[in-house]
């Protein structure tokens, strides 16, 4: 008989030991677990804590915690966060491109049927209202020059400093009582004190 076989109570060796599956663990911590996916097309995920881990894959909480110190697992989750972020990001900035190019296609075939109507007498030209709205939303959807709203009225940074200065001269000139400033209470039978 071998020693080995007769082993007694205590600590097993090293080697005794089931393996820990690291590479789980840290994946289950960096990526999370998915719970639901969104509407969006995102995924709504929970990501878990060194205690839960622990307890799920029966490890000490104390060695969980030094091997995600020792392999940075919380700036991987970090990275891996910003990645799916920067990833549902391009998604929907391609969703809304797309859009656009149908957008600027439909105005297209609309301004030509339009071009058609007028050259063959069927549209008033007594009105551009809607061909210059119709022109005025394809700037606006391929960001050119003509997006701008136009302000009419609107105050430059100048004239709201001469408005101001203006004002500023005029309460300067004016005397206290006219200017609605109530005066300090001067004792008996002052300005500010209740008559007897």
């Amino acid at each position: 008989m071998d020693t080995d076989d007769k082993r007694g109570p205590g600590r097993p060796r090293r080697g005794d030991r089931p393996p820990v599956p690291w590479d789980e663990i840290e994946k289950a911590y960096v990526t999370g677990v998915v719970v639901r996916q969104l509407a969006d097309g995102s995924f709504e995920r929970r990501y878990a804590s060194i205690r839960d881990l622990a307890a799920t894959f029966g490890v000490s909480r104390s060695l969980v915690g030094y091997h995600s110190r020792r392999h940075n697992w919380p700036g991987q989750r970090i990275r891996f966060r910003d990645r799916v972020r920067t990833e549902i990001q391009q998604i929907a900035a391609r969703a809304r491109a797309v859009s656009t190019e149908d957008a600027i296609g439909i105005l297209d075939a609309y301004l030509e049927k339009f071009r058609l109507a007028v050259e063959s007498g069927h549209v008033r030209t007594d009105t551009i209202a809607d061909f210059n709205t119709a022109v005025r939303l394809k700037e606006f959807l391929l960001g050119g020059a003509d997006s701008r709203q136009e302000l009419q009225g609107g105050l430059t940074l100048e004239e709201l400093q001469v408005r101001h200065q203006r004002v500023r001269d005029q309460l300067a000139v004016m005397d206290d009582v006219l200017a609605g400033v109530v005066p300090a209470d001067d004792g008996p039978g002052g300005y500010g004190s209740p008559r007897s």
